[in-house]
């Protein structure tokens, strides 16, 4: 049978380590909580401007870095108008099948390993982060041929 000074020694002890513990957490400064939480803004900025642009339906594409996020924010906000991202990444062996052309998205996700180069006036900046270095460009359809 253990002495009541030992259960009670033991106790104390893991009272101290759960502590310690908790107290040694930074939620600002973990890497994963800053990365989801730009990934969250990132998708946002997307919804924010396409709701501007009267867009019911669009198609979102670039770096495989963010496709899990993005996905994971289009359901979570029931976001239906916004196709699922393709990867268009050359520095990424798998793409998805027939991707389009960068120039070919309503938005393009990318970070310097990359970028595809893609300038005004078609192309506008909604998103940059320097932490995570990812960019969001949209990108406006070509005026209709009268």
């Amino acid at each position: 049978m253990i002495r009541p000074e030992l259960r009670l020694a033991g106790l104390v002890l893991a009272g101290i380590l759960i502590v310690d513990y908790g107290l040694a957490l930074q939620m600002q400064s973990l890497r994963d909580n800053a990365y989801n939480a730009k990934s969250r803004e990132a998708f946002l900025s997307i919804a924010r401007d396409a709701k501007i642009r009267g867009l019911t339906s669009a198609r979102m594409g670039g770096t495989w870095w963010f496709e899990p996020e993005m996905g994971f924010y289009r359901r979570r906000y029931r976001a239906e108008w916004l196709s699922p991202h393709d990867v268009k990444d050359p520095t990424y062996l798998y793409q998805a099948a027939n991707t389009l052309m960068p120039l070919d998205y309503d938005y393009f996700l990318y970070t310097p390993a990359n970028d595809p180069g893609l300038k005004a006036p078609r192309v506008r900046t909604i998103f940059h982060d320097n932490k995570t270095r990812l960019t969001i460009i949209a990108i406006d359809s070509p005026l209709p041929k009268p």
